[in-house]
């Protein structure tokens, strides 16, 4: 895995958790989140940051997070956020990330932020997964913070939005999950919503590792959050990209359905292989693969069509010499 931290601002850094290329893996180009935690813009929570990250990441994900500026408002971490996302755009190709599968993912104020990606940014996510979100501007005003509410910025173009929360939250109150939801199904937006009866506030992945030894953080129950947000994401802006898996032409020689064993008992043929391969040689090849048919090798191996034709019209003249 390749974790760097990319500077956004001088106060801003967003950390990478990237998978590393892979021939074997196959994959074209994964899906990409950017985690953005909680802390009512006055920190950015630990707990819902990397074992977020981490968590996308082992369902396949490149996954980022965004340690945003703090105790300075709202409108210096947004624009962070919004160039963060373009960051990830920007490099879309080098970090094998499909472009139109970029989802934020955002806790408490955090989800805040992650909502106005999805709703007011000048690039906006393709979804976003929000967190026990605190969307209310009259909320904030009450606590003396001047943050804007998002529910009435909700339109006909606000992504595709999954949102979980519990009832008994007495930080962010349940009325914001149900202010987006009627907002959303004003404007035909996408959403799917799952709140749990009691859960509190801040219980990231309801997992004890991430429970701050707090019991009441970790509840097996609402770690189902998780699995439903990783399906719905992949279901609604999609999963990894693969390789097409080669095929073999239709007219090859009959000499490819032998098996590897039997097709290198012969030296000219081997030797042929050897040309075309070094993996025809490789150990672990020799090894396991002796009962295997010699096709079921060469569309692993990235030879073209041509140079399939080629082997196959090779190995047929050796064969027929015999």
């Amino acid at each position: 895995m390749i974790c760097n931290e990319i500077e956004i601002s001088a106060s801003a850094h967003m950390k990478t958790y990237l998978w590393d290329d892979s021939e074997e893996l196959a994959i074209v180009a994964r899906p990409a989140v950017l985690v953005l935690p909680g802390g009512g813009y006055m920190m950015c929570s630990d707990r819902e940051a990397e074992p977020v990250a981490l968590a996308f990441a082992a369902k396949g994900f490149n996954a980022f997070v965004l340690r945003y500026s703090v105790n300075c408002g709202f409108n210096q971490p947004f624009e962070e956020a919004q160039r963060a996302i373009e960051v990830i755009r920007e490099n879309a190709t080098n970090w094998h990330i499909r472009k139109d599968s970029v989802s934020v993912c955002g806790f408490s104020a955090g989800g805040h932020l992650a909502c106005a990606l999805g709703t007011i940014a000048r690039n906006k996510a393709n979804a976003m997964v929000l967190l026990y979100p605190a969307v209310i501007g009259d909320d904030w005003k009450a606590i003396g913070n001047d943050i804007p509410d998002l529910v009435e910025k909700i339109d006909e173009n606000t992504c595709p939005a999954f949102i979980s929360a519990s009832r008994d939250d007495q930080t962010a109150p349940i009325r914001n999950s149900v202010k987006l939801l009627m907002a959303f199904e004003k404007f035909n937006v996408p959403f799917e919503c799952h709140i749990f009866q009691k859960g509190g506030h801040g219980f990231s992945l309801a997992e004890k590792y991430t429970s701050s030894g707090d019991e009441s953080m970790h509840n097996e129950y609402l770690t189902s959050w998780f699995q439903m947000a990783v399906k719905w994401i992949k279901d609604t802006i999609g999963d990894v990209q693969l390789k097409e898996k080669p095929q073999l032409p239709t007219n090859i020689s009959p000499i490819l359905f032998k098996t590897y064993g039997e097709v290198t008992k012969n030296k000219k043929a081997k030797s042929i292989l050897l040309k075309y391969s070094a993996a025809f040689t490789s150990p672990q090849l020799i090894r396991f693969g002796q009962n295997a048919s010699l096709a079921s090798f060469i569309t692993q191996i990235g030879l073209s069509s041509e140079g399939i034709l080629k082997l196959s019209a090779e190995l047929e003249k050796v064969f027929l010499e015999k």
